[in-house]
């Protein structure tokens, strides 16, 4: 701005016209969606990559529950009966894990990732 307010824009508008003019608000917008765009790309970028994180951790979260699951089906195709025991139906995730490990290795079965 000049000392007696006028805006740069209208100054130089004055000297050289209409052109400068487009050309000026042209350039104003491109900068301006520019840096919105860049504003909106690395708030999306945050979004998805910590959409990405919780989903990993609860994957992690359930894997072993899943593995159990697995050896208890397998374990009832084969026939071994650990339902009925109170420990496997109530115990944590170890203790079934331990006690599916003792039935299947019986029957020399081995299930690993």
């Amino acid at each position: 701005a000049a000392y007696d307010g006028t805006p740069f824009p209208e100054r130089v508008r004055e000297i050289y016209g209409g052109v400068f003019m487009v050309s000026y608000i042209l350039m104003i917008m491109t900068v301006s969606v520019g840096v919105f765009n860049l504003i909106m790309a690395i708030f999306i970028d945050n979004v998805t990559g910590s959409q990405l994180q919780r989903r990993n951790r609860e994957l992690a979260d359930s894997s072993e529950k899943v593995r159990i699951m697995i050896k208890e089906h397998v374990a009832r195709f084969l026939g071994k009966d650990v339902r009925s025991r109170r420990t496997f139906v109530t115990g944590d995730l170890d203790v079934q894990n331990s006690i599916l490990d003792a039935q299947l290795s019986k029957d020399e079965v081995v299930i690993h990732r």
